[in-house]
């Protein structure tokens, strides 16, 4: 009796520390399912050599090289992470006269990002009713000279259109000069329910850390620049 009342004792003990290495563990490994690293910050891409100072005027493009997406802190399953969404897909110009950026409108296919989160996407963004999302510049910007190796910091005010929902947005550029054009880093904090968005939707599951970040790499070209993947709403701008 003694040996069964042992046997059934370690028996016991061992269900409980099953159920706490799963208690402990199944949230690590379900995390790990979910969210995978995050890729490093959008950044200029370090230009050297010797490029004119002039920026002649006329219309500057989206071109190759050009990135826009979002960065947000989540909590899922109590576990912090960053979760990001990116998408090459950007399309749009500005135009410059003399010294100013007179004008400027950039579109981002929202259908087309891809992230390091099995939660939020498309569903949460709801790209099949907004494919696009839209920043336009409503109030010029005086340019100084943009040298090669010297990174220019410029203030700047305009709209964001996301998820059919348009908000007034300030933010700051920094732009570098290169051979092949003009590269232009943003990174606007948002508050993503003044857009009607909400990621993870399940409060128990997964909850983000409010403003979020919509990262920004424009690489500027003069000529024809990127297609446009997804109709522009309000139609194209040059």
């Amino acid at each position: 009796m003694a040996g069964r009342a042992r046997r059934w004792y370690r028996w016991i003990l061992g269900v409980v520390v099953a159920v706490l290495v799963l208690a402990v563990a199944g949230p690590l490994i379900a995390f790990h399912f979910i969210v995978s690293p995050a890729p490093p910050p959008l950044a200029l891409p370090g230009v050297t050599g010797t490029v004119s100072q002039a920026l002649p005027s006329g219309v500057w493009s989206a071109g190759p090289g050009s990135l826009a997406g979002y960065r947000i802190r989540q909590v899922v399953i109590g576990q912090h992470s960053t979760v990001t969404g990116r998408t090459g897909q950007v399309w749009g110009s500005m135009r410059i006269s003399g010294a100013t950026v007179n004008t400027a409108v950039f579109t981002v296919s929202m259908t087309a990002i891809t992230g390091n989160s099995k939660l939020g996407g498309a569903a949460v963004m709801d790209t099949a009713a907004y494919p696009t999302a839209r920043f336009v510049l409503t109030r010029p910007i005086s340019l100084d000279t943009v040298p090669s190796g010297v990174v220019r910091r410029y203030a700047a005010a305009g709209t964001l259109t996301m998820h059919g929902v348009t908000v007034p947005v300030r933010l700051t550029l920094l732009a570098e000069r290169a051979a092949s054009g003009i590269y232009v880093l943003a990174d606007i904090p948002v508050a993503f329910a003044d857009w009607h968005i909400a990621f993870g939707g399940s409060s128990w599951l997964a909850g983000i850390d409010s403003p979020g970040t919509v990262e920004v790499l424009v690489h500027l070209v003069q000529g024809t620049g990127n297609p446009s993947a997804v109709p522009a709403p309000g139609g194209a701008h040059s």
